[in-house]
């Protein structure tokens, strides 16, 4: 019997070449096209923060951070972890989870103060997100308060924050 081939997955920059397979992985993950289209419209904007999982030279996962407003102001420094993606038949495998360390690393070194997900409550506090409410930050989308979490990057990163209630990228309304 031969030992199983130990396969490294590498974290890198999203290219054009990876467009194709970053639309399949997250129209499978997600299984419907809402998310696939989400981030090719979220690539239009200058801030996005968007890296691939390579394992074996081929994608195998995608995570997407794209810049908030503030209603009726700016959130500069203010990012949401937009799309988390993996190929449906590598999930549970460690490989979002490489993502998401790698993308805490790149929105720091970009500058960035904080975080925002909608996402399961379960999965993200392990990398530090807590519910938004712990800094009364609000979004207009309609989400269970436990759902809608925070993280902040540096000290009192989310402090320029506190009562907002934050908007996506207008991409976002069609979700």
């Amino acid at each position: 019997m031969k030992p199983a081939e130990i396969v490294e997955t590498v974290i890198v920059p999203e290219t054009e070449n990876h467009f194709g397979s970053v639309h399949d992985i997250n129209a499978a993950a997600f299984k419907r096209e809402a998310e696939a289209e989400l981030v090719a419209a979220l690539r239009s904007c200058p801030e996005t923060i968007s890296l691939v999982a390579e394992t074996d030279n081929t994608v195998t996962g995608h995570i997407l951070f794209s810049p908030m407003t503030r209603e009726g102001g700016d959130a500069t420094g203010l990012m949401s972890l937009s799309t988390l993606a993996v190929a449906p038949h590598l999930q549970r495998q460690g490989i979002g989870s490489l993502l998401v360390s790698a993308g805490l690393t790149h929105c720091l070194e970009a500058g960035c103060q904080g975080l925002v997900v909608i996402g399961h409550p379960t999965y993200y506090p392990r990398f530090g997100f807590r519910p938004a409410a712990a800094w009364d930050i609000r979004t207009r989308f309609e989400v269970p308060e436990d759902a809608f979490m925070a993280l902040a990057l540096k000290n009192s990163g989310l402090a320029p924050y506190t009562g907002a209630t934050l908007a996506y990228h207008p991409a976002f309304a069609g979700m």
